[in-house]
């Protein structure tokens, strides 16, 4: 059987996959299968907001100024980006994972002038790069553009600086092009500077055949030296404007200061931060997906891309043209994958960045891609005597990056509905805001943006026009900013602070805070009806003495709208949509328009998320003298959530107080008085 199986595989033809073209091929379906299936699920995350908002109110060329001190070929890249992709999020996401594979290409073609004998496992490297697992901003597709464009333009760098070396005759031009693609990619972000020190390492290798080592080891140090020139100038450069920027560099007066406790724990953390790139990331794939979590559905999708993954990979690889290829290479390959993981995280232990697995501080691991996929890939060819295993092993860790990324993609399609969901609630709840508004939460649930990100699509719903220095509108999460910007039980206090090239001027009187109790709706805090309301964080329990509903205009001339080619269009009428709208209609005392949202309201009663949602139409319907709906309602609510009556005892006491007298009243309170058993409440 073993016999006719080798036989039928020699008469099988191969697939020269060593062609770049289909290599490329290759290349692209592992991005496709790891990113671009689920492409038009996403949207916007965390930095992407501002620099699309920005575009949007500042014209594309306001994107050249972005980090443009320490960055300055940064906004050059979003600028083009926009050019490309507008303000459409599956623009965006299409652009940047051509990005994305654009590093991979520009790495085979790399690692194949490097190591032109070996190119299948030239291949099984960049795969593994392209899928690495740790790194799970792929979908921040605007924030994260201006760091992946430059790492094909690095690779470009390295290519054309070894392409110089064994072409001597064309060495000069070569030289030239690869110093001003290495210049881009530092000018655009200070995530590679680290990896230039692996340029003397490549070096090393192609000189392998010069004549003794102190010749090899000068002739490396004078091909190397005028990369070493461009890399001292701009650490200077980098280092000197440094101060006034964000992420300075601070590693030097550590140094100054403590020279040989920073050494030393220098030396510690580059060694974590290896571990933590290579171990602590392929750890992961083993981190397999809970039903309970996941759910079986998507479970299942998860299990049927690994295997499809894993079996295309496999099968792709296994007809490669054989090749006889000299051994020896997972040595030279295993000791530039350690040296590009010492140096990989150097810039960011210069400016005192932690590097680790978490959303959004991965993103440092960008560095570490090539070092973690070299070491595994050499590894595996080491170890392991037999091609086809070497195969399978190389499948199964494409296979299972796959996997992991698709279940990020699940929680950045989650983010993506929430969000979306989040502000249309948000301008049914709030139609009109006057200017100067702050809102407050203490955090919002299931996403990867924070206040800073959310004041700009908050800005562009509300004051959806041309900015001159200043903007209208500022979002706050307590949980950040909570002893910095609200000091408590004070009126009158000024609140003003920069959101890059513009300024807000509000105060502590101009406060609306909301309570985003996922699944349920978004709820705008009332001072009065919900201080008793159940689970609500303390920090907003405190800025309810400092909310000022009337900055909410419920009938402006131009009610605030989403962006149609950001958000889609509006969703079907829902529970939410009823619940605002009512709850909006209770804050100017318009009952009869709550009994109308109520009659239809309930129809979606099933998907009603907190029972303390029914507090509105409770009142409502109370207000127009429907006492036995309110009576049902108010019962109803408290047999969902019997936590509320307290909050329900203060609904009543406002009704009892302010609705008109009537017999139906009378016998509605005796019996809500057995039901609620307010007294003392």
């Amino acid at each position: 059987m073993n016999a006719q199986f080798r036989s039928f595989f020699k008469r099988t033809p191969r697939l020269a996959i060593t062609n770049p073209l289909l290599a490329a091929v290759a290349l692209l379906i592992a991005c496709l299968l790891a990113y671009g299936l689920w492409l038009p699920r996403m949207g916007f995350y965390w930095d992407d907001w501002p620099w699309v908002w920005l575009s949007h109110v500042s014209g594309p060329a306001s994107l050249f100024k972005i980090d443009q001190a320490h960055r300055p070929l940064a906004g050059v890249v979003l600028w083009m980006s926009y050019q490309l992709a507008g303000v459409k999020p599956l623009n965006w996401q299409i652009l940047n994972l051509a990005y994305r594979w654009l590093g991979g290409l520009a790495l085979f073609w790399m690692l194949g002038k490097l190591w032109p004998s070996h190119k299948s496992q030239v291949l099984w490297v960049t795969l593994l790069f392209l899928v690495y697992p740790a790194f799970d901003q792929q979908f921040v597709s605007v924030n994260s553009s201006r760091h992946i464009l430059p790492q094909a333009f690095f690779f470009l760098s390295l290519g054309g600086m070894i392409l110089g070396l064994r072409r001597r005759q064309l060495y000069p031009w070569l030289i030239a092009l690869a110093l001003a693609l290495g210049l881009i990619a530092i000018l655009t972000t200070e995530y590679y500077y680290g990896l230039e020190l692996i340029r003397p390492v490549l070096i090393w290798f192609i000189l392998d055949k010069e004549e003794g080592f102190f010749v090899r080891l000068r002739n490396t140090f004078l091909f190397w030296l005028p990369f070493l020139v461009m890399l001292g100038f701009a650490f200077i450069w980098r280092y000197r404007v440094s101060l006034s920027v964000n992420y300075p560099v601070t590693i030097i007066a550590s140094l100054q200061t403590h020279p040989f406790p920073t050494f030393i724990s220098s030396i510690t953390q580059i060694l974590k931060n290896g571990l933590l790139s290579t171990y602590s990331a392929y750890a992961l794939l083993f981190d397999l997906p809970n039903p309970l979590v996941f759910g079986q559905l998507n479970v299942r999708l998860y299990w049927l891309l690994v295997i499809l993954s894993t079996g295309l990979t496999a099968l792709f690889l296994f007809f490669d043209r054989r090749q006889s290829q000299p051994r020896g290479w997972w040595q030279p390959a295993l000791s530039l994958g350690a040296v590009s993981l010492l140096v990989g995280s150097l810039p960011f232990l210069a400016t005192n960045i932690g590097v680790n697995l978490n959303f959004p501080q991965n993103r440092t691991l960008l560095p570490m891609m090539l070092g973690s996929s070299l070491l595994f890939v050499s590894l595996i060819d080491g170890l392991c005597r037999v091609r086809w295993a070497k195969i399978c092993l190389v499948a199964c860790l494409v296979g299972l990056s796959v996997g992991v990324h698709f279940k990020n993609s699940l929680g950045f399609q989650k983010d993506w509905e929430y969000q979306k969901a989040f502000f249309w609630q948000l301008t049914w709840r709030v139609p009109g805001l006057k200017p100067g508004t702050t809102l407050v939460t203490t955090d919002l649930p299931e996403i990867h943006s924070t206040d800073n990100s959310l004041t700009a699509p908050l800005n562009w719903i509300y004051a959806n026009h041309p900015l001159s220095d200043e903007i209208p509108y500022l979002m706050l999460f307590l949980r950040l900013r909570e002893e910095q910007n609200l000091p408590y039980l004070r009126n009158d206090l000024q609140l003003n602070t920069r959101y890059g090239a513009f300024q807000f001027n509000g105060s502590n009187n101009n406060i609306l805070s909301f309570y985003d109790n996922y699944p349920g709706c978004v709820k705008i805090l009332h001072p009065k009806f919900d201080a008793r309301l159940p689970q609500l964080p303390l920090p907003l329990k405190r800025s309810l003495t400092l909310v000022n509903l009337d900055l909410i205009n419920a009938n402006p001339p131009e009610p605030a709208s989403l962006p149609l080619e950001i958000f889609g269009p509006e969703p079907e009428d829902n529970w939410c949509y009823y619940f605002e709208k009512a709850d909006l209609a209770r804050q100017i005392g318009d009952w009869q328009k709550i009994k109308q949202l109520g009659d239809e309201a309930f129809q979606f009663a099933a998907a009603r998320q907190k029972a303390s949602e029914n507090a509105p139409f409770i009142q409502g319907y109370a207000y127009v003298g429907n006492w036995r709906r309110a009576e049902e309602l108010t019962a109803e609510t408290l047999k969902i959530d019997p936590n509320l009556q307290p909050m329900l005892c203060l609904l009543w006491r406002d009704i009892t107080k302010n609705a008109s007298q009537s017999i139906q009243k009378e016998h509605t309170l005796q019996s809500l008085q057995i039901i609620l058993n307010c007294s003392g409440n």
